[in-house]
């Protein structure tokens, strides 16, 4: 800053004269116009910003460095040589550098071809390697790993914006000829990709045609043509319409139906159709009337009892009775389906049907029941464990399978007699799962997947897992693999891993970062396979592969009691941590509701009502799962990976 030396005299302001001035960075006898010095045009002496050769020698602008160094003012627009910390020599104005315009020799940072040769950004490798900066707007074409190219810029693909063609998980129109979502399957097979919002036929179930967007049915937010609910069967049950309507199944309206009895009812639409009521009601009069007229006979009876002995007219039976005490093999007089009493009880007017007049086996039991069967396996109804009835037990498997209504199951007391028959079944050395009943009714084709991994062991394809690819996929492929396979459905995970076998993805694990409150690094998702495929060892080979990768110090992951025991995970090196009490979910008609959906809104807050009571005057009712368990891996650093 300039200071006017006070002995002599000043001119006016708009004067050109010389005058002296001592600058603040100690020179003196500096001559400045006094008309500059007023304005403010001139502040310094000018010199204030010389940086001498010394300055030069011992400070680095940057990577930068001058070569031969002297006195320069630091704006200065001279050009001068200077040597980079790669080596590399540049010509640089003095001002660029000292302000931090150019800090390097632009060359230290160039890749060289062998660099793109040898290197992959995300799924894409350069396709003819050139020499060039990482930063470089230049288009050139890359091949992917699923072997399509792409024509993208270097700098969008070194900084990771593009990491892959875009099309990895194209569906082809080979792998969607025998590929359904949900009920829907495409018209006209054609490529097409998951997110796409380009609207096509499809053709459902039911044989109904629906236009609707790629990313719908895709994603599962579509799932069916929306009319084959429409009822085109008349018979339900031992219940029929008594005049044909087009109705949808779910319809809260009552319609006259006919029993096989010649009884004429008036019932829900709903309640029939879910199996709820299925017959006038007055049908076991039947039994209990050909029981009365023979009750004499009957009872005179002993064993052995040969088919030809029991009265005609009801009960049928194609075996000869040994033993009162035990179960014989006979066809229910009201619906002819095989069920197994024991004659003592028939003696007593017990056990005349198979339950189907009393409510006591429902359509969704006896669907399960027979899709078991289809699998050659024997599938019981209304077995027994300690006095406790359950609706089907798999002997070859020592399996129990509820199946549970959402109506009579979210009733009080249906979440004590629940957890009741799951700890009774498990302390008497029997598996057990439990289906709700709209997990039946709206997924059927992932209850049945779920079923035959557990089930079907022999008819399954064997493969070694040196034989299978793993890598690491998007989340999208992921989750249509899981909506397709895993009781859930889709997750989005941040790393999914996915098995590959002749370029087919058979199996499928997936880790995020846990959603509830959690010490633990990364919780594992999903986990599923292709109910096709057997792969020994592949789930430990994964969760070996994420812990290489991703370096965790704990994972956490949750079983569900309603469905798995957790013995996978004890396999793979987890261990039991707790167990989650019951929780539970909404149910308003034929499905279930997530609670965290129904949380209280701002404005039901100040009701002053509880949550069940705001949800229980909008017709909700509470339904009970069987808790859950907590399994935790904690890595061992030196174990061998």
């Amino acid at each position: 800053m300039l200071i006017p030396i006070q002995n002599q005299s000043f001119p006016a302001n708009g004067s050109s004269k010389l005058i002296k001035f001592r600058c603040s960075c100690g020179r003196t006898n500096v001559y400045k116009r006094w008309k500059y010095y007023v304005s403010g045009h001139t502040k310094t002496c000018g010199q204030c910003n010389l940086l001498t050769a010394d300055h030069f020698k011992e400070i680095k602008y940057g990577k930068l460095r001058m070569k031969d160094p002297q006195n320069c003012y630091k704006n200065s627009h001279v050009k001068m040589i200077w040597i980079c910390d790669c080596g590399t020599k540049t010509l640089s104005s003095i001002s660029d550098v000292t302000t931090g315009n150019t800090s390097s020799c632009g060359k230290c940072n160039l890749l060289t071809a062998d660099h793109f040769r040898n290197i992959k950004y995300g799924k894409l490798q350069m396709k003819d390697p050139i020499e060039t900066h990482p930063n470089s707007k230049i288009r050139v074409i890359w091949i992917c790993d699923c072997g399509k190219e792409i024509l993208s810029n270097i700098s969008s693909v070194t900084r990771g914006l593009t990491k892959s063609c875009g099309k990895c998980s194209l569906l082809t129109a080979e792998y969607l000829k025998n590929r359904k979502f949900g009920k829907l399957q495409i018209k006209e097979q054609i490529d097409i990709l998951p997110g796409s919002e380009k609207t096509v036929t499809w053709i459902c179930d039911c044989g109904n045609e629906t236009n609707t967007k790629i990313c719908y049915v895709v994603n599962g937010d579509t799932t069916s043509c929306g009319k084959c609910n429409i009822i085109k069967q008349t018979k339900f049950g031992r219940l029929q319409l008594k005049s044909q309507i087009q109705i949808h199944a779910g319809s809260h309206k009552k319609v006259t139906w006919i029993c096989d009895c010649g009884t004429e009812i008036e019932a829900y639409m709903f309640n029939v159709t879910r199996g709820t009521t299925t017959t006038c009601g007055r049908c076991y009069e039947r039994a209990m009337d050909w029981y009365t007229n023979f009750k004499n006979e009957i009872l005179k009876l002993k064993t052995p009892i040969s088919p030809k002995q029991i009265p005609p007219g009801f009960l049928i039976t194609t075996q000869t009775i040994i033993k009162t005490g035990q179960p014989f093999k006979a066809t229910c007089g009201s619906c002819k389906s095989v069920y197994y009493p024991i004659w003592d009880n028939v003696r007593l007017g017990r056990s005349l049907t198979c339950g189907c007049c009393t409510y006591r086996v429902s359509r969704g039991q006896k669907e399960i029941s027979e899709f078991i069967k289809s699998l050659d396996l024997e599938a019981k109804l209304e077995f027994k464990v300690n006095e406790l009835v359950y609706d089907i037990f798999v002997p070859s498997h020592k399996l129990l399978i509820e199946y549970n209504g959402l109506r009579w199951h979210s009733m009080k007391g249906g979440a004590k007699r629940d957890l009741t028959k799951y700890k009774n079944a498990i302390n008497h050395g029997y598996k057990l799962i439990s289906i709700f009943e709209d997990e039946w009714l709206l997924n059927q084709y992932k209850v049945q997947s779920l079923l035959r991994n557990l089930l079907v062991k022999s008819n399954q394809t064997r493969i070694r897992p040196s034989n299978c690819e793993i890598k690491l996929i998007k989340a999208s492929e992921a989750d249509l693999f899981y909506e397709s396979y895993h009781y859930i459905g889709k997750v989005k995970a941040k790393i999914n891993y996915g098995v590959f076998y002749d370029s087919k993805l058979i199996a499928c694990m997936s880790f995020k970062k846990p959603t509830r409150q959690s010490s633990h690094d990364w919780e594992l998702v999903r986990m599923t396979s292709d109910p096709n495929y057997r792969i020994h060892g592949i789930w430990s080979k994964l969760l070996k592969t994420f812990i290489k990768e991703c370096s965790p110090t704990s994972i956490v992951s949750f079983s569900d009691n309603r469905l798995f025991s957790g013995q996978t995970y004890q396999k793979i090196g987890f261990r039991f941590d707790g167990e989650i009490p019951p929780d539970y979910y909404w149910v308003k008609g034929q499905k279930r509701f997530h609670k965290s959906g129904l949380r209280k809104t701002k404005y039901e807050k100040t009701l002053g009502l509880t949550e069940y009571q705001l949800r229980e005057n909008q017709g909700y009712a509470r339904i009970w799962d069987l808790g859950k368990k907590r399994w935790v891996y904690r890595l061992i650093w030196d174990f061998a990976l």
